[in-house]
């Protein structure tokens, strides 16, 4: 369809098969009530993206898989990031307390123990989770000073003890 008029609201072709609403550059009554209802809406799904974990009584132990390390920005602890295998969910620990090298299981300060499974890596529901944790606590987001690095990692491997 191609519009005689620019800036009547109706969709023209600019020949080349792209369609494109021809504005005469004014907001329409309404504009800024969308932009407010599309926010809330936005924010009401990033909210809702994250569901608190079961109590460490109902799940004890969590097998861990694209798992990574993050620092916690404002005093350093230690967590643990990636999915939760079990449920196919991104996953951040609480701190790290003690870290058995041999099995690969971390013990956090809710008691919970992780379970590392394979090498480390960045599962995308991981990074999600601990960007979403960090941002609720207003400590800015998961940045790349946050996450350790794989030499950091393997000395944080090396060097724990339970």
């Amino acid at each position: 369809m191609r519009a005689s008029r620019k800036g009547d609201g109706r969709p023209f072709d600019n020949g080349r098969g792209e369609a494109h609403m021809a504005t005469n550059g004014k907001k329409k009554h309404g504009d800024t009530a969308l932009a407010v209802t599309l926010e809330q809406a936005i924010r009401t799904a990033i909210a809702e993206s994250t569901w608190p974990v079961p109590p460490v009584s109902e799940q004890p132990e969590v097998r861990l898989g694209g798992w990574f390390l993050v620092r916690q920005p404002d005093n350093g602890a230690l967590h643990l990031a990636g999915r939760n295998v079990s449920e196919g969910a991104g996953r951040m620990s609480s701190a790290i307390t003690g870290f058995d090298r041999a099995s690969k299981r971390a013990v956090t300060a809710s008691g919970r123990v992780y379970s590392l499974v394979g090498p480390p890596g960045r599962d995308a529901d991981g990074v999600w989770v601990a960007d979403q944790w960090l941002r609720r606590r207003g400590l800015g987001g998961l940045t790349p000073a946050c996450v350790l690095t794989a030499a950091e990692t393997a000395t944080f491997l090396a060097t724990s003890r339970e």
